[in-house]
């Protein structure tokens, strides 16, 4: 059986992301041998207490400028008391990043991305990869959350969207009275994809509920499950 590889990593900036999340950038000590692909998770813990873990969808891609730099989006009140403690410049430890929900940056396929509150962390992580490799795969997001404040990454969402090679369609279940865009939970707009699906890889991510309605209801306009991956929280 293979050591687990693990890391400590210095929690560089804390930012307000939206009213309830926090948008941490960690740099790994050392970070020889650290890499991850976009859509994977990394557990973190206490050095002093190793064996409880606390798992995050990395939130952004690899930078070979900045190895071993990477970012999550926390939800306030919802994280561990290590998490919600962390301070510029503490350390914590990090595991080897993992999971199979996982988009390569110079896959030529298109794909679809649903997503609501947090979910959109790897999303986030997949879009920048994409666009790092510089390739003509066509993305979508559809991207769900309660008001304009929640709206993670809004401002550099709608900025990327001003490349063809990506659409941004965000919807709001609780819009200010400004708010011109799509209205409800993404549930209600998954029929918008159905031409966009058909030659697509499609990833969901985000709450147990949504992710388990808007799968199905992809099933039924003929995504294949070889096709379709989710994650859910």
């Amino acid at each position: 059986m293979l050591e687990e590889r693990t890391w400590t990593a210095r929690l560089r900036t804390d930012a307000p992301l939206a009213p309830s999340v926090r948008h941490l950038s960690f740099e790994v000590d050392a970070p020889r041998g650290f890499h991850w692909l976009p859509g994977q998770y990394v557990e973190l813990f206490d050095l002093e207490a190793p064996e409880r873990r606390f798992a995050y969808s990395v939130a952004s891609a690899e930078r070979p400028s900045s190895p071993g730099r990477f970012e999550l989006a926390v939800r306030r009140g919802g994280a561990a008391s290590i998490i919600e403690e962390l301070r510029p410049e503490d350390r914590i430890g990090v595991a080897e990043p993992r999971g199979a929900f996982v988009r390569p940056g110079d896959t030529l396929a298109p794909a679809v991305l649903v997503a609501n509150g947090t979910g959109v962390a790897p999303m986030r992580a997949m879009i920048q990869s994409a666009f790092a490799h510089a390739g003509t795969a066509r993305l979508l997001l559809l991207f769900g959350c309660r008001s304009e404040a929640d709206l993670l990454w809004g401002e550099e969402l709608t900025e990327l969207a001003q490349d063809p090679r990506f659409v941004f369609m965000p919807t709001l279940s609780r819009p200010g009275p400004e708010w011109r865009g799509r209205r409800g939970y993404v549930q209600a707009h998954v029929d918008e994809l159905e031409s966009a699906v058909r030659d697509a890889d499609v990833f969901v991510c985000g709450s147990r509920d949504m992710v388990s309605e808007v799968s199905d209801r992809l099933r039924q306009l003929g995504v294949a499950e070889e096709r379709l991956l989710i994650e859910s929280y």
